[in-house]
């Protein structure tokens, strides 16, 4: 009986022995695994400019027209379409939930290219001897489409042939509306 308890007792130290070699090792891959993605994510981060989901909640109120047509954003085409920033609404209000995202990063998840001269939204509208497309962030004209959206900022986005008073009307339009604001900042 006491040899059966002392190979019982050894047997026991074995298994032990290779639980916790096998813990230990595991434990390394998991912890490894974790950094590597930390790493990646920092990199990323890094590399693009753009924070980390949550790192921001902002919003701000946007207005396109072309050739004197608000154009439409209210369509599932483009509501919600990426989690780092999405139009919400009705299509007139942007919502950013990270850290440097830009003009230029919030048209490509629509899938609309722009730059200073041309913006391809539906078909290609370019600056020509007839018409221009201008940038207003806050009632100030732009020209560097990688503008970083802030909080309460008022985007206006214009092409076609306007007026200084057509233009001043546009703006002025548009710092009267009321920024939407949400109570959380998971959507």
């Amino acid at each position: 009986m006491q040899k059966k308890f002392i190979y019982f007792l050894c047997f026991l130290l074995i298994l032990s022995i290779i639980g916790n070699v096998f813990f230990y090792n595991s434990n390394n891959t998991l912890t490894s695994m974790n950094v590597n993605t930390i790493s990646y994510i920092n990199h990323l981060e890094n590399v693009s400019g753009i924070g980390r989901l949550g790192s921001n909640h902002v919003h701000a109120d946007f207005m396109m027209y072309i050739n004197g047509n608000l154009a439409d954003f209210s369509s599932d085409r483009y509501r919600l379409r990426n989690k780092f920033v999405h139009f919400e609404g009705v299509g007139d209000t942007i919502h950013v939930h990270a850290t440097g995202i830009t003009l230029e990063n919030f048209f490509n998840t629509l899938g609309i290219k722009i730059n200073k001269d041309c913006i391809l939204f539906e078909k290609e509208y370019c600056t020509n001897g007839n018409n221009k497309l201008w940038y207003y962030v806050n009632g100030r004209q732009i020209s560097n489409v990688n503008y970083l959206i802030k909080d309460n900022d008022r985007i206006l986005i214009l092409y076609g042939s306007y007026s200084e008073e057509e233009i001043k009307k546009h703006i002025s339009h548009l710092e009267n509306i009321s920024i939407k604001q949400d109570n959380h900042s998971g959507d």
